[in-house]
């Protein structure tokens, strides 16, 4: 779940929906967290489902270092996942601004 100074925008034809900050976020706040309605699925389980659901998955979620697949049930899964990041998710399941997050600047994740 992320922070609630955080906004879901259209940014552009090309970049579709993206994660915006709707207000100043201080390196070090927390900024988001895993929560029991985010989907987590083992390789064998996302074998199982239609090819339409896997991509689904590949294209709004990630690949954890378990190799489990992860699936952000908010407005998470629409965050860009940059070398460039604002965030660094710790082994705690929460997630640490390892920048100042500027107003209206896009949030961007690493894994």
């Amino acid at each position: 779940m992320l922070h609630p100074a955080f906004d879901l925008r259209y940014i552009s034809a090309e970049e579709g929906l993206g994660v915006v900050a709707t207000q100043f976020i201080p390196k070090g706040t927390m900024t988001s967290v895993e929560t029991d309605l985010d989907l987590l699925l083992s390789p064998a389980k996302m074998e199982q489902l239609d090819r339409a659901h896997q991509e689904l998955i590949k294209k709004f979620g990630y690949r954890k270092p378990t190799g489990e697949f992860f699936l952000d049930w908010d407005h998470a899964r629409f965050v860009n996942h940059s070398f460039h990041n604002t965030e660094v998710f710790t082994t705690y399941e929460f997630g640490l601004a390892v920048r100042d997050v500027r107003f209206r600047s896009y949030w961007r994740f690493y894994i």
